[in-house]
């Protein structure tokens, strides 16, 4: 009776930890995809300005150090004229937990890397003079 309850108990234990494994092997993927998608939003913001201001570099920090990141290094476009390059890379680590060795959590690093180039497809205008006629 006792040896029954043992082992019932040792099976629901191995069965929680792997569930809880499985679980935060699915975490950096998730992660991943949040992160693209915050840097894919800024990048097409970025293209509507023909270039990333200061503003706009400080909100997407702000937005992803919200969601957990720690952000390495941006470089990105500050302008370009029509037809130029638009260039955005973004690396950032993101810290999350495993379970290890001894069935403890162990706090982990994932390096993430964001990177695209764009055409600028903004006209600027400089200057507009209206002659009469």
């Amino acid at each position: 009776m006792i040896d029954k309850l043992l082992v019932s108990v040792m099976a629901g234990v191995l069965t929680i930890a792997l569930f809880m494994q499985l679980m935060l092997c699915a975490l950096p993927f998730f992660c991943r995809m949040e992160f693209d998608a915050i840097c894919h939003q800024y990048a097409l913001r970025m293209d509507r300005a023909g270039g990333m201001d200061d503003s706009l570099r400080l909100e997407m920090i702000e937005e992803l150090k919200s969601q957990g990141f720690l952000i390495e290094h941006i470089e990105a476009s500050m302008s370009a004229p029509y037809g130029g390059d638009l260039n955005l890379m973004v690396k950032a680590d993101f810290p999350f937990y495993r379970i290890g060795s001894r069935l403890t959590l162990e706090e982990v690093n994932i390096s993430v890397t964001y990177q695209t180039n764009m055409i600028c497809r903004l006209l600027k205008v400089v200057a507009a003079v209206r002659l009469p006629f």
